[in-house]
């Protein structure tokens, strides 16, 4: 997709309404009336037309409706609430009078730093756009920085599963007489007075009452077990030990302390696999023995903490703390290319998510034996012993030629690779060469001449049907350049001989873990290696600011050349034991050295037979 603008004009139509979708492309022909086909249209005009007609679909009062209620999120940033307002008020069409200062107008009612927006208030004169964003992102710096400096640690130490049982001799503590009991303040003549009247329960879910004076809130801390160690605790409870849960963060001043690791995980929904959204916050605790969350978390998932799974677990911490929880949820969840299911239980006493032991080796996070100590290869050394320098000298004398890259690139012993086209096939030529800018043309020149010296290019007098552009492209990290001849118009009617090609990850894990001694090849100027027969030689002939060459060898470029280099290479190089090749990289190994140079040496022999 980057190199679009390269292709030609009726190429970067077709593309652009395909990734539109079909929606798009109908809006983009009948209602916008644009012909597709019409040599004036281009996709700047196409962008045009559909900007204006989705703009014609919305009513410019609701824009601003929308800006003017627009307040920053609790974990949006300062520069990610403003940029959403320059947005909305672009749309908005703002008088340019008057823009920075709804602008700033905005920002003072929507944001939710308090410190910001009194420093706002506190300005003698209207504060201009840059001066409240100067004093909002100052605010924001100063509160990430305090609170890296001073966090806040809590160690949850076991979760317990409750019976339900009843205390008769448990007396509840009301509260005094002058005092609701729904919101907790001075009671009140009448009920629809009150502010709680039909509220909902941050902590129940029911109706009626807040939740500093939640009864159900109060059962559970007068109910709170005391904490055992292990087994079964008093009244049958069950005991799952979690270690600890990190909710701020500690500034590292020695040693001793080191910076935590988030993850960032998806959560989708058990069921129905509705993904709910991503938090960035999640810490892998392999000492947890449950899956946490904040009711602040779970509301960013977009969920209702109303309505939680009810669960009689309680969670201690590791000194004793009782931390209540609102319920239970289940998810699905997606690190990387892992899925896996997993419970959380919900609370509000904390900050963050927390997953467990068995959550991190679910998603590979630490390995499946884990606490068990991994075992670590020794190291090999780096210089090999006598014996084995004498082999890899002997080794090196005796295949120089494998490893001669200034001889004529010897070809393959194998059948000429011969290009099929299909039966529309229309033969194409361009005018002249491609410019070549003035620093490389000695260089290109030299290029050219040391592949017709090799064999990979020959020189062509006769009339050809095709003659295709040429350019050149510098290698990264390198000096040197590389010839690129453009057959897209060839590969439109070239027939492709499919032949499969094993991924990294197949090869990597073919390889035993015995393996010891490893060898890495690369062949040189792979497909250069594969011959061509005359008739398809022709059918590759390019234009140079020297003359037209053909190929004498398969190029890169051509579409059909990774088969038939892949379908050759795997042929001549089937018998190798220990070898893994993917398309021109090869590796060797072995788990004794004097084994592994022997398997060179086979290979070196297969090498000379089959000219590679």
């Amino acid at each position: 997709m980057q190199r679009l603008n390269s292709f030609e004009r009726e190429v970067q139509v077709y593309a652009l309404v395909t990734a539109l979708g079909s929606h798009a492309s109908q809006i983009v022909e009948v209602h916008c009336g644009i012909d597709l086909k019409a040599p004036r249209t281009t996709v700047e005009l196409i962008l045009d037309k559909l900007q204006t007609y989705f703009r014609a679909q919305r009513n410019i009062a609701v824009d601003r409706v929308n800006f003017h209620q627009r307040k920053k999120g609790q974990n949006e940033t300062f520069d990610k609430f403003r940029f959403a307002l320059a947005e909305l008020a672009e749309d908005a069409e703002l008088c340019s009078h008057c823009v920075e200062s709804q602008m700033v107008t905005q920002i003072i009612v929507g944001t939710k730093d308090d410190k910001a927006k009194r420093d706002l208030l506190e300005e003698r004169d209207f504060p201009t756009l840059q001066r409240a964003i100067e004093i909002c992102q100052a605010s924001e710096a100063a509160s990430t920085n305090q609170a890296t400096l001073s966090g806040s640690a809590l160690h949850v130490h076991k979760v317990s599963h409750r019976r339900r049982t009843r205390s008769r001799g448990r007396s509840r503590t009301r509260p005094p007489s002058d005092q609701c009991g729904n919101c907790g303040n001075k009671r009140h003549h009448d009920r629809n007075d009150c502010p709680a009247y039909d509220k909902p329960c941050d902590n129940c879910g029911k109706r009626g009452h807040f939740r500093s004076v939640c009864r159900s809130a109060r059962k559970q801390l007068n109910e709170t077990p005391a904490p055992t160690t292990k087994g079964r605790g008093r009244n049958g409870e069950r005991n799952a030990m979690v270690l600890s849960i990190f909710c701020g963060r500690i500034h590292k001043t020695s040693d001793t302390y080191c910076e935590l690791p988030r993850i960032k995980l998806t959560f989708y929904n058990l069921h129905s696999g509705e993904v709910y959204g991503s938090l960035g916050n999640v810490l892998p605790d392999t000492g947890a023995g449950a899956n946490l969350m904040s009711v602040e978390n779970y509301r960013e998932l977009g969920l209702d903490p109303r309505k939680l799974i009810k669960t009689d677990d309680v969670i201690l911490a590791a000194n004793d703390l009782h931390i209540s929880t609102c319920g239970k949820a289940e998810f699905e969840l997606k690190y990387g290319d892992v899925r896996i299911p997993a419970t959380f239980l919900i609370s509000d006493e904390f900050r963050g998510t927390l997953i467990n032991c068995r959550v991190c080796q679910d998603l590979r996070l630490v390995p499946a034996p884990f606490p068990q100590q991994m075992r670590v290869n020794q190291a090999l050394p780096l210089n090999p012993a006598n014996d084995n320098l004498e082999t890899i000298k002997t080794l090196l004398e005796k295949f120089a030629d494998v490893f001669d890259g200034d001889k004529p690139l010897r070809a393959m012993e194998c059948t000429p690779v011969h290009i099929e086209l299909t039966d529309d096939v229309k033969p194409f030529q361009v005018n002249g060469p491609r410019p070549i800018p003035i620093p490389l043309r000695e260089k290109t020149k030299k290029l050219l001449d040391d592949l017709e010296k090799k064999g990979v290019i020959a020189s062509v007098t006769e009339p050809t049907d095709w003659l295709h552009p040429m350019s050149i492209q510098t290698k990264p990290r390198s000096d040197s350049l590389r010839l690129c001849v453009d057959l897209r118009h060839l590969n439109k009617f070239v027939k492709r001989p499919h032949h499969p090609v094993r991924t990294p990850h197949d090869a990597v894990t073919s390889i035993p873990p015995a393996a010891r001694y490893f060898s890495t090849f690369d062949a040189k100027h792979g497909y250069f290696q594969v011959p061509l027969d005359e008739e398809s030689q022709l059918l590759t002939t390019f234009c140079t600011p020297w003359g037209r060459f053909k190929h004498l060898r398969a190029t890169m470029g051509l579409t059909s050349a990774g088969d038939e280099y892949n379908r050759r290479t795997d042929a001549a190089l089937a018998d190798i034991p220990c070898m893994e090749k993917i398309v021109d990289d090869v590796l060797l190994y072995g788990t004794d050295l004097a084994e592994h140079l022997a398997q060179e040496f086979f290979s070196r022999d297969v090498v000379l037979q089959e000219s590679l």
